[in-house]
């Protein structure tokens, strides 16, 4: 796993410049969208029943959750496009276990260290401003626990239906439909209907992957929560188990 990560490393750092331009666009989208934000919330207090502070919470979580799930999607991706050129033979005898490969082959070190830096600053600004004073070390592990859980639950998505490829031989484009879904998690559950919201857990939970962890700090470790962690549990299993089946099934013929 390590070796990857070296690898990854040094091909990010011999390109030095694009590195560093990558990180800088990154940083001033969010930056502007930030500001989108302030402006919005001088017309309004709420946003379906969210105080502003909970919108901003919801944001940032979309953000650096999307930071640390694209940096192992991007690696998945990349193992999927070898089974698509019929490349992935050699990596099917190594002895290497296949979840390292397929996570930590290809891993995306720019947004890697996007996610620790943002991450790390929130933190601090966090206990800075006195927001973490009084909170129980149950309370802050259920919530790092809630932010790790929709990042396996984001991975699991994309491996679910980039598993295909061993039966089709065709590229999927699962890395394009997984960024729009992903804008739907700066979106408030509370302005889905019961209906939609019901559905969307049940077929899509990583849109509820950041809103999840705004509705337990809000009103605790109850049935809403206690629902999306029943779905994420079977899709995350589930994406394991295609996965396997598949690759089991796999031909090595390639695309």
């Amino acid at each position: 796993m390590l070796s990857y990560l070296k690898m990854s490393l040094k091909s990010n750092a011999t390109l030095k410049v694009d590195f560093a331009g990558f990180m800088f666009v990154t940083l001033l989208i969010f930056g502007f969208r930030y500001t989108y934000f302030g402006v919005f919330f001088q017309e309004v207090d709420n946003l379906g029943g969210w105080e502003e502070k909970y919108i901003y919470l919801l944001f940032t979580l979309s953000i650096i959750m999307t930071l640390l799930s694209n940096s192992f999607t991007y690696s998945i991706h990349k193992y999927f496009d070898d089974v698509h050129k019929g490349k992935i033979e050699a990596y099917l005898v190594k002895p290497t276990p296949q979840y390292q490969v397929l996570l930590f082959r290809g891993v995306n070190v720019s947004n890697l260290l996007l996610f620790f830096m943002l991450g790390i600053s929130w933190i601090i600004y966090l206990y800075m401003q006195g927001h973490l004073n009084g909170i129980s070390a149950w309370y802050f592990t259920s919530c790092v626990g809630l932010f790790f859980i929709g990042v396996l639950v984001n991975i699991s998505f994309v491996v679910s239906f980039e598993s295909l490829t061993f039966i089709t031989a065709r590229n999927m484009p699962i890395d394009y439909i997984h960024s729009e879904l992903n804008r739907l998690t700066q979106v408030p559950a509370s302005l889905f209907d019961i209906k939609t919201m019901g559905t969307l857990l049940a077929l899509l939970p990583m849109v509820f992957s950041c809103s999840v962890i705004i509705q337990f700090i809000r009103d605790g470790f109850g049935f809403p929560v206690q629902l999306y962690l029943c779905f994420a549990l079977i899709q995350i299993v589930g994406s394991a188990l295609i996965f396997r089946k598949l690759q089991q099934s796999f031909d090595s013929h390639g695309g």
